[in-house]
């Protein structure tokens, strides 16, 4: 069981959450069956709006959210500006060994999601929400303040299943999955001024996408010689998404097949040394919220990727050291406009050629028994080749076109970096001092340098105790101290620009980050 209670760094950005989970299993020397069950739930004060490049310097805690103005011209914020929901997992798996040889393996799942976000919305017109006006005498009312839920009821099912087989210099997996989705939206006005309280709640908007995956695949790994091994991965996959609104309006329905291909080499030309090689293609498709703020003739296509993978692992009794390079090949991929909907959440859309090519580094040390060295970085160049950018003229409302040549993809920073180092004191007590940094992000595909995340530094402090009590197998205390420099940064942010009088205007976004700030915690075994 876990609670979690926060009174946030964004202004009224207070959270709640608890979960529980619970698992029990049968086993024998052939077989087990396990069954897991999990729930959680949230509630939290909404803070997804961002912060305008001023207030970034002058309040960067402020929190639009909830905030509304009575008569006499005085500010208040909504107190139930929350977001509440709760999901449910429930899984069942089976594993049984058929021979020396072959295993069978299979799993249920169903996953049940419901809540809602509850807004007030000051002088609202009722014609927007399919309501009439209100008559009082000769006067007709069209609008008022209104305060509306937006509910969300999904469900997810399926099982997945497979066949291990293993014997001597092959070991082949054969397997697949039958996976759906169903998710509904509806929004409901449950308050609107003079309206009798009996007309509540009004559904005035409903939604249902469903999604089913299914997916085979071979898998085998054969061992050519005592160095020498070889991986082959063949995947067919076919998903089904249907889309309706408000019942009337036009649907939307896709149907996409993908045919997903890997292989790779592996070379042990030492107990230490290793070397690798990869190319796979993969396919993604759009989600629920690419087509939802799309329409027919703008609807994006899936992406596709070949990915390049070539590598080194060096593995002694000290230190550890792995280099991967890589380069994707991407073919319309999905990427982030650095645009947000109603809500907050980020809107992409295709680009035609694109790639993401880098360096990955990591190391590992261990001092003495007692002290580690964990550190990883990333070197990166991640382009669109062509980019078309679409924006206004603030005076016309005319469409501009922009197009731009070789630019950085939004949100993907050319440098990450990570180092911790652990030390274990008395078997019972841990201290960890961590580091990160992050590169400069652009907020847009533009390589626009007024719109910009600048790069950031921070540093944690973590510790734990393990109290020995009888009776209790375990009582740890946890300890964090995050951002110890105190470091005033943005980790993400959005972007809107057009143009007047000739000239481009960029309205920048951020989402501040708390400066240094502690978590506590105590976990019990039993």
């Amino acid at each position: 069981m876990s609670l979690i209670n926060s009174d946030g760094y964004i202004d009224r950005a207070t959270s709640n959450l608890h979960s529980f989970s619970l698992s029990g299993g049968y086993y024998d020397s052939k077989q087990f069956i396990r069954a897991v069950i999990l729930s959680g739930k949230e509630k939290t004060y909404q803070a997804w709006y961002g912060i305008s490049q001023d207030s970034l310097k002058s309040n960067r805690t402020y929190n639009p959210a909830g905030e509304y103005y009575d008569a006499s011209g005085n500010l208040h914020y909504y107190e139930d500006q929350t977001d509440n929901y709760q999901q449910d997992y429930y899984q069942l798996f089976y594993s049984r060994t058929l021979n020396k040889n072959l295993t069978a393996n299979i799993a249920l799942h169903y996953t049940k999601g419901n809540g809602y976000y509850e807004e007030f919305k000051p002088m609202e017109s009722f014609a927007d929400y399919g309501l009439t006006n209100v008559s009082i005498g000769d006067t007709s009312i069209s609008e008022s303040d209104i305060i509306r839920q937006k509910w969300l009821s999904n469900d997810f099912y399926g099982l997945t299943w497979s066949f291990d087989y293993k014997k001597e210099l092959i070991d082949i997996k054969f397997g697949g999955a039958a996976n759906k989705y169903v998710g509904k939206h509806y929004r409901e006005i449950i308050s609107a001024g003079i309206y009798p309280a009996s007309t509540f709640p009004y559904t005035y908007y409903e939604d249902e996408a469903t999604k089913t995956d299914v997916n085979f695949f071979l898998k085998a790994t054969y061992q050519v010689s005592e160095k020498l091994s070889v991986t082959g991965d063949l995947q067919q996959r076919l998903v089904d998404y249907n889309f309706t609104k408000n019942s009337t309006d036009a649907s939307a329905k896709a149907t996409l097949n993908f045919f997903n291909p890997k292989a790779g080499l592996t070379y042990q030309s030492t107990s230490k040394n290793k070397f690798y090689f990869f190319v796979g293609l993969g396919h993604k498709e759009p989600v629920r919220d690419d087509y939802l703020v799309s329409t027919p003739s703008t609807r994006p296509d899936p992406e596709s990727m070949v990915d390049y993978e070539l590598g080194y692992n060096y593995n002694a009794k000290k230190i550890a050291i792995t280099l991967n390079a890589y380069y994707m090949d991407y073919q319309n991929q999905l990427i982030l406009t650095g645009q947000i909907n109603d809500v907050g959440e980020y809107i992409r859309e295709n680009v035609k050629n694109s790639y993401r090519a880098g360096l990955e580094t990591e190391i590992q040390y261990q001092f003495t028994k007692d002290l580690l060295l964990n550190a990883n970085i990333t070197v990166s160049e991640n382009k669109i080749k062509t980019y078309n950018e679409y924006t206004y003229d603030a005076d016309t409302y005319d469409q501009i076109i922009n197009s731009y040549k070789n630019t950085t993809i939004a949100f993907s920073p050319s440098v990450i970096s990570a180092v911790e180092l652990n030390y274990t004191l008395l078997k019972n007590i841990m201290v960890a001092v961590s580091t990160k940094y992050v590169g400069k992000q652009y907020l847009d595909n533009t390589t626009n340098e007024n719109s910009v995340l600048d790069s950031y530094f921070i540093g944690n402090l973590s510790g734990s105790y393990k109290v020995p009590v009888k009776g209790i197998k375990s009582l740890e205390l946890k300890f964090m101290l995050n951002n110890i420099f105190d470091k005033m940064y943005s980790a993400n942010g959005y972007t809107y620009n057009d143009y007047s009088s000739g000239t481009r205007n960029d309205y920048n976004y951020f989402y501040p980050q708390a400066g240094i700030n502690w978590l506590g915690g105590i976990t019990l075994k039993f």
